[in-house]
């Protein structure tokens, strides 16, 4: 159902702007929380997203728009999409809050089976056991790809916990063949939030191993693995395998062997049964939920006034500028009848909200564990879900007669790749164009400039990499409690890219990167953050040398929240004598253990290009401050001698830790050039910012940043790559005869 005010807006148009399709919504936060008291699926939404974005004293300041004299807190827009026959209906805060997008819903109409609420009343229940039960045979017995990648159960982590004597009110940890215990059967995973207090989790080490060996009472252990094991064994599986129970804890040799093997202990499971909304171990997996709230719901959405709207102005549907992702620019959408027709109304963030945000999914070691079991089954705040390498579903979603639709909102209304889908013909060809649909374009098409490398005969193919792309992209964003874990909590996923995807050669990964084309990857960058108020955020950091865990170059190295923007992988075509303006010639990594894919110690690469001394300028300790995205700036420097022009496109990795050191005049700060962006002319430079660590360690640099020489300064650009004379006198070594510097990057 939807409340008087969302049912006025799409029913009667009323409060309808003075352009386009666009609406006042709710004049207020209380009238919004009235609206969600009432169950209006749209307000209902809007409301929980409100809660996680701003204090609601700063919500009910509305701003009235000029002009008006009531105040608006939240505006609505409805557009059509051509090849999804679908609206999509927009909400946003009002300006005093930037228009901030807080909702969006896909209105399409759908043979509904029926209007679902969930019945019964918790997670724990029959039904539900049923449905896991349907998705799971459904998936083992028809999923090609599923049955693919899951082998056959034929292998067993070091330790699993049997639930055999569940019943009899306990559970032991079990190993294949001592004291006489054959494992026989699959076994499930449990991913899960060890919680603030990590260390008060049960868990194994050598002075309680034989105690769990003998029995574990059930009422010893949380609620999550309580609820965990309860389920597991309602599905019909004898054994699970946690983390906390089945590696000790104590030993680093144990957890650094059991690490590296992530990847066959998840991969060999069953399914991962996932805490997804519990933010710990007390909470376990089990939640009540509302049975009077319905999951899908339908609205009345009046498309003639539109057409009238259109005859009234003599106008014509306008043929879209722009059609890559299907979205059609013209605001004026066409109505086959006079009929008001009723739309089924979906949340198009409803699997973000419900299963990508959950407490879990923040975490930095179970994005491994989601990508690499061959099944997922999520224990969300009101719901189950599924998720295997073929298959997404929410159960609030049964009753669509295709289950969820799998779209984004980065353009409009775009096919969408799961995040479990790591097929590069399939997910890396939608991400790819998706991307490229985002991006300049030329006669009204995305140019693909490096068509050549999505070629069946090309390895490995582009499309590989727009998959690692996504996987680093969103891995960079999740918290990890050891900041050290950062690779080896990712070597689970690398080894299966590697694998299955790359060449195998376990030399190909480069600290979550890979060798192939690897120049290109080293142009990672962080993009600078700014509050409401227009204040810089410094909110990327770099550990300290006892956190140690990748080389500078690598994005390894930095912690930001609101993560990396990994780099598009290229080879350059047939530019890459003018455009690629250096050159790997060799990576060394120090490994903690012999495993490639897990911790280092250290490491360097070596490379030829040409350096330019440059100074980094904080603004704010100068007399033209600046608090915004153009704080921090970089200008050449000549012959002793700052020149004047300031380039401003510059991306710090971790100015919270750097500022002090990097910033201001004798720092050994220089700029490298490193390429031409991979788009029709005109094109930017695209150069690494470096440090000089010290005279003790001579050619050698560390990564501080990266900046780009905009497409549109030319005359910048030439003066940045025009051989000056000087470079002989910077104190790395240089090659006259090719007019190239050799330096190490650490």
């Amino acid at each position: 159902m939807v409340c008087t005010i969302c049912e006025d807006m799409l029913k009667k148009h009323a409060n309808q702007q003075h352009y386009g399709l666009a609406f006042d919504h709710q004049p207020s936060l209380e009238s919004l929380i009235e609206s969600a008291k009432e169950n209006c699926c749209i307000c209902r939404v809007l409301l929980a997203k409100f809660k996680t974005i701003q204090p609601y004293a700063v919500l009910g300041k509305s701003m009235a728009r000029p002009g008006k004299t009531e105040a608006v807190l939240t505006q609505a827009s409805l557009t059509y999409n051509r090849e999804w026959a679908a609206y999509r209906l927009d909400i946003r805060l009002n300006q005093r809050h930037n228009l901030e997008r807080v909702g969006s819903f896909f209105l399409k109409q759908l043979p509904v089976k029926e209007l679902t609420s969930p019945l019964p009343n918790n997670t724990s229940s029959y039904g539900n056991v049923q449905l896991a039960r349907k998705w799971l045979n459904e998936c083992v017995n028809n999923h090609r790809m599923c049955r693919h990648v899951s082998p056959a159960a034929t292998w067993y982590p070091t330790r699993l916990v049997d639930m055999g004597s569940m019943a009899m009110g306990h559970v032991k940890v079990v190993q294949q063949g001592e004291n006489d215990h054959q494992i026989t059967g699959r076994y499930v995973t449990l991913s899960h939030c060890w919680g603030l207090r990590p260390q008060k989790v049960l868990r194994l080490t050598n002075d309680t191993l034989a105690q769990f060996e003998d029995g574990i009472k059930i009422e010893d252990l949380p609620t999550t693995f309580q609820h965990a094991m309860d389920f597991a064994c309602r599905l019909g599986v004898r054994y699970i395998w946690i983390d906390s129970l089945c590696i000790l804890q104590d030993s680093e040799k144990d957890w650094l062997y059991q690490s590296a093997r992530m990847d066959q202990v998840y991969n060999n499971s069953l399914c991962n049964i996932s805490a997804t909304a519990a933010s710990s171990g007390s909470e376990g997996i089990y939640a009540d939920r509302d049975s009077k709230q319905y999951w899908v719901d339908t609205v009345v959405l009046n498309t003639g006034k539109f057409q009238e709207q259109a005859t009234n102005r003599s106008q014509a549907l306008v043929k879209p500028a722009r059609q890559a992702n299907g979205n059609v620019k013209s605001k004026l959408i066409p109505a086959r009848s006079s009929e008001v027709p009723t739309y089924t109304i979906l949340n198009l963030e409803l699997w973000e909200a419900t299963v990508d945000q959950g407490p879990v999914n923040k975490r930095g070691w179970v994005l491994q564990e989601r990508l690499i079991a061959p099944r997922v089954l999520h224990f969300c705040h009101d719901q189950i879900a599924w998720e295997c390498w073929e298959k997404g579903a929410l159960e609030s979603l049964l009753s669509l007669p295709d289950g969820m639709p799998h779209v984004q909102l980065k353009a409009g209304i775009i096919s969408e790749s799961r995040l479990k889908g790591m097929v590069p013909s399939v997910d890396g060809k939608l991400l790819r164009e998706a991307r490229l649909s985002r991006g300049r374009l030329k006669n009204g098409k995305y140019t693909d400039i490096d068509e050549h490398m999505t070629f069946n005969d090309y390895v490995p193919s582009v499309y590989t990499f727009e998959v690692w792309k996504r996987l680093v992209e969103t891995y960079s964003k999740t918290a990890l409690t050891n900041r050290t874990d950062k690779l080896i909590a990712l070597a689970g996923i690398a080894k299966i890219m590697s694998r299955r995807i790359l060449s195998g050669r376990d030399e190909d990964y480069v600290a979550g990167m890979w060798r192939p084309h690897l120049e290109s990857q080293l142009l990672w960058h962080v993009d600078p953050a700014v509050d409401k108020e227009g204040k810089y955020l410094l909110d990327s950091k770099r550990p300290g040398i006892e956190h140690y865990r990748a080389p500078s170059f690598s994005w390894a190295a930095i912690d930001s929240e609101r993560g990396i923007n990994y780099a598009d992988v290229t080879d350059f075509g047939l530019d890459v004598e003018t455009d690629l303006l250096i050159k790997i010639e060799t990576v060394i990594l120090k490994y903690k253990t012999d495993d490639r894919f897990g911790m280092l110690t250290g490491g360097f690469l070596r490379l030829k290009g040409v350096l330019k001394r440059i100074i980094i300028v904080d603004s704010t300790t100068t007399s033209s401050q600046r608090q915004g995205y153009t704080r921090y700036h970089w200008q050449l420097v000549r012959n002793g001698k700052t020149l004047p022009e300031p380039y401003k496109m510059i991306y710090l990795d971790a100015p919270y830790n750097d500022q002090e050191f990097i910033c201001g005049p004798d720092r050994r700060t220089y700029c490298l050039p490193v390429c031409f962006d991979r788009s029709p002319e005109p094109k930017e430079l695209i150069c690494l910012l470096l440090q000089a660590v010290g005279d003790d360690m001579p050619d050698t640099f560390r990564r501080i940043g990266l900046t780009k020489i905009s497409r549109y300064h030319k005359k910048d650009q030439g003066e940045i790559l025009t051989i000056s004379g000087e470079e002989s006198s910077i104190d790395c070594k240089w090659d006259g005869r090719i007019g190239k510097h050799t330096l190490r990057i650490i």
